[in-house]
């Protein structure tokens, strides 16, 4: 009896059932210290074995201020009409163009009446005012909406372009004319992150694939991909939101384990389709819905941090684990010989669970150091 005592006691699993749970707790504990928020410790097997990522540009790679750095008006200026067609969006860009109107000194218009807003998601914003109908976004949202562009228009796109800015384009309708007509045209600045090249470039040397996938024009998402280093194999522009998630489907239909990079509306679809996403901490409230990981310094270079973490805690798992089994192999067989009696068996099982929580708690340790 004392012997099977003896054996029960020593094959009781706790280092076994403490292996996994403490060293997922130690990983979020050392991943929250670097304000990195995991929803939950799930991430860490997938992070452990992510073969993608996908970046988008704008707040993620860029800084996410965009300002706008110049502006031509190729007709009368309806500031105020502009003022209106922005203020109801939450785009960066349009917020850029609105706060570039408030220092010109424009003022929406209280005599105005909004008849209808619409918000195309990774193309712009229409509004109808009275007898007039006022267009904001990409070059692609004027064409599909028919806006006119003269040759001359073009010729000073052109030369805007060189400098490789984004541009938000403005038109007006009215009921009288039978198109539309480019109106404005906003030169727009967002400086790349300080991290981003450095970031782009640690992960590569991981043996992890990078890609930039965002809406903007061939011209901008290629000034930011040599900027942060990317492979001109793996640049995507103009890409709409559904696009983007198809793009993550393709990925993953190869068999590849993606993480998704985002941080607007137009970017939640991708993170919720990717394995994992992940959002900075000033986010659009939608993406950091469906996010997986925060990254709440809003560093590039957390995500780096992330994966060295979830990998530190799958390595600590797969120690743990092997720890229990070697701790049962070595002791029960002492056991069952009579060699050994309960109170020594307990003694030695509470051992062996102290052992896999000192084993975890190296972790905090480290990064504390």
């Amino acid at each position: 009896l004392v012997h099977g005592v003896a054996v029960l006691i020593i094959a009781c699993p706790c280092a076994l059932s403490l292996a996994t749970p403490i060293a997922v707790l130690s990983g979020l504990s050392a991943a929250t210290k670097r304000k990195i928020l995991f929803r939950s410790g799930v991430q860490f097997e997938t992070l452990e074995s992510v073969t993608d990522l996908v970046f988008d540009k704008t707040g993620t790679l860029t800084e996410g201020s965009p300002e706008v750095k110049n502006c031509v008006w190729f007709s009368l200026k309806e500031e105020s009409a502009a003022l209106s067609l922005v203020e109801n969006s939450n785009h960066p860009i349009s917020g850029a163009v609105r706060r570039y109107l408030n220092k010109s000194g424009a003022v929406v218009n209280p005599a105005q009446d909004l008849d209808s807003f619409e918000e195309l998601a990774g193309k712009g914003v229409s509004m109808k005012i009275s007898s007039q109908t006022f267009y904001g976004g990409s070059m692609a949202f004027m064409e599909e909406s028919g806006v006119l562009i003269s040759a001359q228009q073009k010729q000073q796109i052109l030369e805007l372009r060189q400098q490789r800015p984004a541009l938000f384009f403005f038109a007006q309708k009215n009921d009288l004319h039978a198109v539309a007509e480019l109106t404005a045209v906003f030169s727009i600045h967002d400086p790349v992150r300080i991290q981003s090249r450095k970031t782009i470039q640690h992960l590569q040397k991981m043996g992890l694939s990078t890609h930039l996938l965002t809406g903007d024009h061939p011209a901008v998402a290629a000034s930011v991909a040599q900027e942060c280093g990317f492979s001109e194999n793996n640049v995507h522009s103009s890409v709409d939101p559904e696009g983007k998630a198809e793009f993550i489907e393709a990925l993953q239909k190869e068999d590849r384990i993606v993480i998704m990079v985002g941080d607007g509306i137009n970017d939640a679809p991708a993170l919720a389709r990717a394995d994992i996403g992940i959002a900075m901490g000033s986010s659009a409230d939608k993406a950091l819905e469906i996010s997986d990981i925060v990254l709440l310094n809003n560093n590039p270079g957390d995500i780096a941090e992330a994966l060295r973490i979830s990998r530190k805690t799958y390595s600590l798992i797969r120690q743990n684990l092997a720890l229990s089994v070697i701790y049962n192999i070595v002791a029960i067989p002492v056991a069952v010989a009579g060699w050994v009696i309960p109170l020594v068996a307990a003694l030695s099982m509470s051992l062996s669970s102290l052992l896999v929580v000192l084993n975890s708690l190296r972790m905090n340790y480290r990064n504390n150091a």
